[in-house]
């Protein structure tokens, strides 16, 4: 509106003073864009918000030096205006080509830059509005690069608040038509980024157009690298890789990786991608480690196998024994004569602890197998000590 007013004053005093007005507009709408651009193609804030306020200390020195320029003429060095338009034609001072200018075209800049590098990061679902937001920060920079130059066809006429506006104008159109936030990438950085597992997003010719960093990780791949690849270049690293271009539902199975001396194991878990609003088509590919549980499967089903091998081990008798019907020797599968102690004790795990039975006491000790009867017999104990 400074502008407005500016251009239809006819006095050099009232151009000077509705220029200054305008200032407020011109030097405080290049830091609000790159915070805007900056919160959408990052997707989270400022650091801190007691940091904001730093964006606007050249703005408010500007304004503070356009306000008393009359006194050192470093914002503008003189005007006239044009007889034929009405339009003032400004000399500028050293001031206006560093604060204003330099620091303007700094925050512009930064802003396109920020929106050229997330055309990377952000997966094809969102490119289209990526796009347009850079289209609409291109023509401010386009409008002003117009005036300082010298091809503006009406001379005094400056083109960087018109074309801001044209900008604003664009952006508002794709918030309100195109829900530009409503399908805004958040979870982008906000949690795809921080997930501890690996994710692929494939399009429908199983073209990968997206990775986070935990996929960076498991490959040892940068993004940048992984985009753009087909999943089957991916099987030399990664097993049974081939089997996702034909699945059609959702499917998971596990695969083994090797890293160096070591082994990871990984659920593969491939959801298919449909989306109406973008007309998008393709996979997800999760990859979840599962290294711990299957290290644990794995040392468990060593533990049942060797607990079958030692039962299998464990020796047994069976069979007919040849025994000798008088020293009771029995004879091995070699055909040599062993004791029956030394023969159980190598073919079962039993040990042997002697005694001697009473028929055997009866036929060597009749004495005393006779004071053993007749204690038994009387009830009671043997007075002989023995």
């Amino acid at each position: 509106m400074g502008i407005a007013f500016e251009s239809a004053a006819t006095t050099i005093a009232l151009k000077y003073f509705w220029s200054k007005i305008a200032y407020l507009g011109t030097t405080t709408v290049p830091p609000f864009f790159f915070l805007f651009v900056y919160e959408y193609s990052h997707q989270r804030r400022i650091t801190s918000r007691s940091k904001i306020p730093l964006f606007f200390i050249i703005p408010t020195i500007v304004n503070l030096l356009a306000i008393i320029n009359e006194s050192h003429h470093l914002i503008w060095t003189d005007l006239i205006i044009n007889p034929i338009t009405n339009l003032g034609i400004y000399g500028h001072g050293i001031l206006f080509w560093i604060l204003v200018i330099g620091y303007s075209y700094l925050m512009l800049i930064s802003g396109i830059f920020l929106l050229l590098k997330s055309l990377y990061q952000f997966n094809v679902i969102y490119r289209t509005q990526n796009l347009l937001v850079l289209f609409a920060a291109i023509i401010p920079f386009a409008g002003n690069m117009i005036s300082l130059v010298g091809l503006s066809p009406i001379e005094g006429l400056d083109w960087g608040p018109p074309a801001f506006t044209i900008s604003g104008v664009l952006i508002s159109w794709s918030i309100l038509h195109f829900n530009l936030f409503k399908f805004v990438p958040v979870a982008r950085n906000q949690i795809i980024d921080r997930m501890s597992d690996g994710l692929l997003v494939l399009d429908a010719e199983n073209w990968i157009v997206d990775a986070n960093h935990a996929m960076q990780t498991i490959l040892n791949m940068n993004i940048t690298a992984l985009i753009g690849k087909k999943i089957s270049d991916l099987s030399p690293g990664i097993p049974n890789i081939h089997r996702i271009p034909a699945i059609e539902k959702e499917t998971s199975f596990e695969i083994r990786m090797t890293s160096g001396p070591e082994n990871h194991y990984y659920e593969i878990r491939v959801t298919p991608l449909e989306q109406e609003v973008t007309g998008y088509h393709g996979k997800s590919v999760l990859f979840h480690d599962v290294t711990k549980r299957k290290l644990a499967e794995i040392e468990r089903e060593k533990l049942i196998s060797e607990l079958q091998n030692a039962m299998a081990e464990v020796k047994t008798l069976s069979g007919l024994l040849p025994i000798c019907s008088h020293c009771k020797k029995i004879r091995d599968d070699q055909g040599y004569w062993q004791n029956v102690e030394e023969y159980v004790r190598q073919h079962t795990e039993a040990e042997f602890s002697h005694g001697i039975c009473p028929d055997c006491i009866a036929k060597l000790y009749p004495e005393l197998h006779a004071r053993m009867q007749k204690k038994k017999n009387s009830g009671k104990p043997d007075k002989s000590g023995e």
